[in-house]
C-alpha cells in the first residue's frame, strides 16, 4: 500500500510539473507573440511617410498625394524580370458619397500599404457640386502621372470611391497606362438596383441625376468587358448603406466576361470599416475594428501579387 501511494504521489508530482512547464511555455510564447504584435503596431504607427510626401495638382480642386517608397530590398519574382515591391503603386480612392472624403480611408490606408513595402498615393478628387466628368478626369490624370514612374498601378476604392475606381477600371485599357488591377471595398456598383441614392445624385449632378440613360451607363457592372482589370472585391453581408448585392452584380459580370477576380462577403461588420484594424480606434470608431475583416489587406495583396507574377 505504501509503495502504491508513493507511485501515485510521484505521478501527481510529474503531472503538476508538466502543467507548470506547459503554463510557462504558453506564457513565454504569448508574451513573445504579444511583443511582436506591439512592435509591429509601433512600427506601423511611427512610420514616417510624410517625409516622402509629394502633392500634385490635378486641376479643378483635385490633388494627388504621393508617397514614394524608396525601399529597394523586397522583390517579387516574375516570369520575366523581377520587380521591387516599392515599384508597385497603390492609388487610394476614399469614399464619402461624392460629398466628402473619409479621413480613415486616406492616410491610414496609404500608410498600411507603404508599411508592407509598396508605394502609395491618395486621389483627392473633387466632390459635389463638382461631378462627373471632373472626378473621372482627375483619376485618369493621376494614373497618367503615376505611370511615368511606376510600372504597376493598383486602384483601391472605398464605397463611392469604389464606384469611381470601378468606373476608371472599366475604361479602355489604353487610357489606363500601367494600371494592372483594382481592389473594391464595400463599393457602390449599381446606379439602377440596390443603389446608394446620394452617391448617384452627387456623381451625376442635379442636371443628369434623374436620367435613366445615365443610371445604366454609370453602373459599373454594365461597363465590364473582357479587358476589365483583374478585380478583388469585398463587402459586408449586413451593410445597411450599400447593400452587398452591389458586389454580386459586379461578380456576375466578371464571371461572364472571364475577368480574373476574387471576392469575399464578410458575415460581420458595417459599412465604412476601412482597414478594420487599430486605426479605427484612433479615429474614434471602435466598432469598425474586426480581426476577420482586417484580413482583406493581405488577401487583396496576395491576389494582386499573383497577377503581377504571371505577367
Amino acid at each position: 500500500m505504501k509503495e502504491l501511494l508513493q507511485i501515485n504521489i510521484n505521478k501527481n508530482n510529474i503531472s503538476n510539473i508538466f502543467k507548470v512547464i506547459l503554463i510557462l511555455f504558453l506564457f513565454i510564447t504569448y508574451n513573445k507573440l504579444k511583443d511582436k504584435i506591439i512592435l509591429e503596431m509601433l512600427r506601423y504607427y511611427n512610420l514616417d511617410i510624410e517625409k516622402h510626401k509629394e502633392i500634385i495638382n490635378l486641376g479643378e480642386g483635385g490633388f494627388l498625394e504621393l508617397y514614394n517608397n524608396y525601399n529597394r530590398t523586397i522583390q517579387i519574382e516574375r516570369k520575366s524580370r523581377n520587380i521591387y515591391k516599392s515599384d508597385i503603386m497603390f492609388l487610394i480612392i476614399p469614399g464619402g458619397a461624392y460629398e466628402r472624403l473619409m479621413r480613415h480611408e486616406q492616410i491610414p490606408v496609404a500608410k498600411k500599404f507603404y508599411s508592407l513595402g509598396y508605394s502609395s498615393a491618395i486621389l483627392k478628387y473633387s466632390i459635389y457640386p463638382k461631378h462627373y466628368p471632373t472626378n473621372y478626369n482627375q483619376g485618369l490624370k493621376a494614373i497618367r502621372i503615376l505611370s511615368l514612374k511606376y510600372s504597376k498601378i493598383i486602384l483601391v476604392g472605398f464605397s463611392a470611391g469604389g464606384h469611381l475606381a470601378g468606373i476608371l477600371g472599366t475604361t479602355e485599357r489604353e487610357k489606363l497606362f500601367n494600371t494592372v488591377g483594382m481592389i473594391l471595398c464595400y463599393p457602390v456598383i449599381s446606379f439602377v438596383n440596390k443603389y446608394h441614392e446620394k452617391s448617384r445624385y452627387n456623381f451625376l449632378g442635379n442636371i443628369n441625376a434623374n436620367k435613366t440613360i445615365y443610371h445604366k451607363l454609370f453602373s459599373v457592372e454594365n461597363r465590364v468587358k473582357n479587358d476589365t482589370l483583374p478585380t478583388f472585391i469585398w463587402t459586408l453581408k449586413y451593410d445597411k448603406i450599400v447593400p452587398y448585392q452591389n458586389t454580386l452584380y459586379m461578380v456576375e459580370k466578371l464571371k461572364k466576361y472571364n475577368v480574373k477576380f476574387e471576392y469575399i462577403i464578410f458575415k460581420e461588420g458595417r459599412h465604412g470599416m476601412g482597414l478594420a484594424d487599430e486605426t479605427a480606434i484612433r479615429f474614434g470608431i471602435k466598432e469598425f475594428k474586426n480581426k476577420e475583416v482586417a484580413k482583406w489587406v493581405k488577401l487583396s495583396c496576395d491576389f494582386m501579387e499573383k497577377i503581377i507574377k504571371n505577367n
